[in-house]
Protein backbone atom coordinates (compact mmCIF):
# COMPACT_ATOMS: atom_id res chain seq x y z
CA UNK A 1 0.00 0.00 0.00
CA UNK A 2 1.50 3.18 -0.78
CA UNK A 3 1.49 6.09 1.89
CA UNK A 4 0.43 9.03 -0.84
CA UNK A 5 -2.94 7.30 -1.34
CA UNK A 6 -3.73 7.88 2.87
CA UNK A 7 -1.74 11.20 3.02
CA UNK A 8 -4.48 13.43 3.40
CA UNK A 9 -6.48 11.42 6.02
CA UNK A 10 -3.54 10.97 8.03
CA UNK A 11 -3.22 14.49 8.74
CA UNK A 12 -6.97 13.99 10.06
CA UNK A 13 -7.02 14.80 13.93
CA UNK A 14 -8.74 12.03 14.76
CA UNK A 15 -7.29 9.09 12.56
CA UNK A 16 -4.66 6.35 13.98
CA UNK A 17 -2.69 4.53 11.62
CA UNK A 18 -2.54 1.27 13.36
CA UNK A 19 0.83 -1.00 10.55
CA UNK A 20 -0.10 -4.88 11.11
CA UNK A 21 0.16 -8.11 9.85
CA UNK A 22 -3.53 -9.30 9.29
CA UNK A 23 -2.84 -12.68 9.54
CA UNK A 24 -1.04 -12.27 12.91
CA UNK A 25 -2.12 -9.38 14.62
CA UNK A 26 -5.16 -8.92 17.58
CA UNK A 27 -7.61 -7.70 15.19
CA UNK A 28 -10.75 -7.65 17.67
CA UNK A 29 -9.08 -5.14 19.94
CA UNK A 30 -8.41 -2.50 16.77
CA UNK A 31 -12.24 -2.65 16.40
CA UNK A 32 -12.92 -1.21 19.78
CA UNK A 33 -15.51 2.15 18.93
CA UNK A 34 -15.51 1.62 15.67
CA UNK A 35 -19.11 1.23 13.81
CA UNK A 36 -17.95 0.73 9.78
CA UNK A 37 -15.19 -1.64 8.72
CA UNK A 38 -13.84 -1.48 4.89
CA UNK A 39 -11.96 -4.38 4.36
CA UNK A 40 -9.67 -3.50 1.76
CA UNK A 41 -7.02 -6.39 2.38
CA UNK A 42 -5.54 -8.84 0.09
CA UNK A 43 -3.24 -9.78 -2.71
CA UNK A 44 -4.31 -8.62 -6.03
CA UNK A 45 -3.44 -10.23 -9.81
CA UNK A 46 -4.37 -12.85 -11.80
CA UNK A 47 -1.17 -14.38 -13.31
CA UNK A 48 0.95 -14.82 -9.63
CA UNK A 49 -2.17 -16.67 -7.99
CA UNK A 50 -1.27 -19.79 -10.30
CA UNK A 51 0.56 -22.97 -8.66
CA UNK A 52 3.40 -21.98 -6.17
CA UNK A 53 1.34 -18.68 -5.68
CA UNK A 54 -1.84 -19.76 -4.71
CA UNK A 55 -0.98 -20.43 -1.10
CA UNK A 56 -0.17 -16.78 -0.52
CA UNK A 57 -3.56 -15.57 -2.35
CA UNK A 58 -5.40 -18.02 -0.17
CA UNK A 59 -3.94 -16.67 2.82
CA UNK A 60 -4.15 -13.03 2.33
CA UNK A 61 -7.47 -13.53 0.40
CA UNK A 62 -9.37 -15.95 2.25
CA UNK A 63 -7.59 -17.00 5.56
CA UNK A 64 -7.36 -12.40 6.54
CA UNK A 65 -11.07 -12.26 5.65
CA UNK A 66 -11.92 -14.94 8.01
CA UNK A 67 -10.14 -13.81 10.95
CA UNK A 68 -11.17 -9.94 10.58
CA UNK A 69 -15.14 -12.13 10.21
CA UNK A 70 -14.34 -13.70 13.38
CA UNK A 71 -12.95 -10.65 14.75
CA UNK A 72 -16.45 -8.78 13.98
CA UNK A 73 -18.11 -11.56 15.47
CA UNK A 74 -16.40 -10.54 18.77
CA UNK A 75 -16.70 -7.09 18.41
CA UNK A 76 -19.69 -6.12 16.22
CA UNK A 77 -20.19 -3.67 13.80
CA UNK A 78 -22.99 -1.55 12.10
CA UNK A 79 -21.74 -2.29 8.46
CA UNK A 80 -19.01 -4.28 7.07
CA UNK A 81 -17.94 -3.82 3.53
CA UNK A 82 -15.74 -5.68 1.71
CA UNK A 83 -13.86 -4.95 -2.14
CA UNK A 84 -14.13 -8.04 -4.17
CA UNK A 85 -13.18 -8.37 -7.95
CA UNK A 86 -14.79 -8.73 -11.23
CA UNK A 87 -12.67 -11.95 -11.33
CA UNK A 88 -15.17 -13.91 -9.65
CA UNK A 89 -17.49 -13.73 -12.40
CA UNK A 90 -14.41 -15.33 -15.27
CA UNK A 91 -15.53 -14.84 -18.29
CA UNK A 92 -18.87 -13.38 -18.38
CA UNK A 93 -21.45 -13.79 -20.82
CA UNK A 94 -22.09 -9.91 -20.81
CA UNK A 95 -20.46 -6.59 -19.93
CA UNK A 96 -20.73 -4.72 -17.53
CA UNK A 97 -21.56 -7.51 -15.10
CA UNK A 98 -23.92 -6.54 -12.04
CA UNK A 99 -24.29 -8.18 -8.37
CA UNK A 100 -26.90 -10.82 -9.51
CA UNK A 101 -24.72 -12.21 -12.83
CA UNK A 102 -23.25 -15.62 -12.57
CA UNK A 103 -19.97 -15.81 -10.78
CA UNK A 104 -17.89 -18.43 -12.78
CA UNK A 105 -13.85 -17.97 -11.55
CA UNK A 106 -11.50 -18.72 -14.38
CA UNK A 107 -8.39 -18.10 -12.04
CA UNK A 108 -6.85 -19.13 -8.53
CA UNK A 109 -6.96 -15.00 -7.71
CA UNK A 110 -10.77 -15.19 -8.43
CA UNK A 111 -11.14 -18.31 -6.32
CA UNK A 112 -9.91 -16.80 -3.50
CA UNK A 113 -12.09 -13.30 -3.85
CA UNK A 114 -15.40 -15.36 -4.52
CA UNK A 115 -14.66 -17.37 -1.06
CA UNK A 116 -14.20 -14.36 0.67
CA UNK A 117 -17.67 -13.26 -0.39
CA UNK A 118 -19.30 -16.26 0.36
CA UNK A 119 -17.45 -16.16 4.42
CA UNK A 120 -18.73 -12.76 4.44
CA UNK A 121 -22.23 -13.70 3.00
CA UNK A 122 -22.22 -16.35 6.35
CA UNK A 123 -21.81 -13.31 8.41
CA UNK A 124 -24.42 -11.67 6.99
CA UNK A 125 -27.18 -14.51 7.46
CA UNK A 126 -26.06 -14.30 11.71
CA UNK A 127 -28.03 -11.52 12.28
CA UNK A 128 -31.15 -12.88 11.44
CA UNK A 129 -32.74 -10.92 8.19
CA UNK A 130 -31.78 -13.28 5.99
CA UNK A 131 -30.81 -10.24 4.15
CA UNK A 132 -27.18 -9.42 5.54
CA UNK A 133 -28.32 -5.63 6.63
CA UNK A 134 -25.32 -4.91 8.18
CA UNK A 135 -22.56 -6.21 5.43
CA UNK A 136 -21.90 -5.84 1.43
CA UNK A 137 -19.53 -6.86 -1.00
CA UNK A 138 -18.27 -3.76 -3.87
CA UNK A 139 -16.75 -5.86 -6.80
CA UNK A 140 -14.31 -3.73 -8.31
CA UNK A 141 -12.95 -3.90 -12.04
CA UNK A 142 -9.64 -4.25 -12.44
CA UNK A 143 -6.67 -5.60 -9.75
CA UNK A 144 -5.54 -2.61 -8.76
CA UNK A 145 -7.36 0.63 -6.70
CA UNK A 146 -8.58 0.86 -3.19
CA UNK A 147 -9.29 2.99 -0.70
CA UNK A 148 -5.51 3.27 -0.27
CA UNK A 149 -5.00 1.64 3.29
CA UNK A 150 -1.95 0.50 4.79
CA UNK A 151 -2.84 -2.04 6.43
CA UNK A 152 -6.03 -2.75 4.08
CA UNK A 153 -8.07 -2.66 6.92
CA UNK A 154 -10.02 0.96 7.52
CA UNK A 155 -12.26 1.29 10.45
CA UNK A 156 -14.63 4.63 10.60
CA UNK A 157 -15.65 6.41 13.52
CA UNK A 158 -18.57 8.44 12.53
CA UNK A 159 -18.11 11.44 15.38
CA UNK A 160 -15.42 12.73 12.78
Amino acid sequence: MKRSNVAGVLRHPNFELVEADPLTAELAPLLDGIDVVFHEAGQPGIRSSWADGFALYNELNVNVTQRLLESVRRRPVERFVFASSSSVYGRASRYPTNERDPTEPHNPYGITKLAAELLLSLLAGRDGSGRGSHCGTHRRRGEAGGVGVLSGLVAVNPDW
